[in-house]
């Protein structure tokens, strides 16, 4: 009887000296961590990701996939290294489609093979969009022999009474000089423009209703934009029929009935029933 709680008492010490030495060896994994964790990008553009890492037993390597793209190349590390910050620099390609994730999931391992996983997503986003630049659009009032009212913001094409009697459908804008709204640029449905009888509206089977906007953009801002993403900002929310009270320097901006989206720098202005104005247009293509 003796013998055998000696023997049971041998095996619990021996269990417990196993286990011990299991927990021991098993070691602790590597501890991993990304900044930031998500972001938005465009095709084309860059994001930089921090990944930190430490560990008890010394570094191996760090891995990084893309999916559902390629492959980082493995970061290695000196023998010694316990603890790293590593920059990742993730360019979309041109293949990435906006609406669409990618995800970079990096790995960490130790010099026992154990090893630790993080991961951080990128949103894809639609870029900025080109734009078409009509320099130079002359526009005269009601009353102007020499210019026409009407313009086409899709083709660049000023109009005369007959000509936009006949491109309904195309005109974006009209140009007059009103003794109360002075130089306004309006709208096909608007009411202030309808009230110029020479214009023949009442004849108009359609009538765009293009939408205006004031904006606080200043002219070498205008002029330095060659793509839409300024653009698409300041014509969100434009609401109204016409832009009135224009003088030389005012941006403005407006939204077609097709949904295109612009801007509109205003030039040189000769006032009058009989005048002009001169624009500079910038329009989603």
């Amino acid at each position: 009887m003796k013998k055998l709680s000696y023997l049971l008492s041998l095996l619990v010490i021996m269990a417990l000296w196993v286990a011990s030495c299991t927990t021991e060896e098993e070691g602790v994994a590597p501890t991993i961590t990304v900044t930031p964790t998500s972001a938005e990008a465009s095709v084309g553009e860059e994001v930089q990701f921090t990944v930190s890492v430490s560990a008890d037993a010394e570094l191996k390597s760090i891995t990084a996939v893309v999916d559902p793209y390629a492959t980082f190349p493995d970061t290695l590390f000196d023998k010694g290294k316990h603890t790293a910050s590593i920059n990742y620099i993730y360019a979309v390609p041109s293949s990435a489609a906006a609406g669409t994730a990618h995800t970079i999931t990096w790995t960490a391992e130790d010099v026992d093979g154990l090893t630790s996983t993080t991961t951080a997503t990128i949103n894809i986003i639609a870029g900025a969009g080109s734009i078409n630049t009509y320099t130079t659009v002359l526009l005269g009032a009601d009353q102007n022999a020499n210019a026409g009212s009407f313009y086409a913001t899709a083709t660049n094409t000023v109009y005369t009474v007959s000509e936009a009697m006949t491109n309904q459908d195309n005109v974006d804008f009209i140009y007059y000089y009103g003794s109360t709204n002075g130089s306004t640029v309006a709208a096909p449905n608007d009411a202030g423009v309808a009230q110029f009888n020479v214009y023949s509206l009442a004849n108009w089977t359609t009538k765009n209703a293009t939408k205006f906007k004031a904006t606080s953009v200043s002219t070498s801002d205008f002029d330095a934009m060659t793509d839409d993403a300024t653009i698409v900002t300041e014509a969100d929310g434009a609401s109204e029929t016409s832009a009135t009270q224009l003088s030389s320097g005012n941006v403005f901006a407006f939204v077609t009935t097709a949904g295109k989206k612009g801007l509109v720098k205003v030039g040189a202005i000769t006032t009058g029933r009989d005048g002009d104005i001169t624009l500079t247009v910038k329009v989603q293509e």
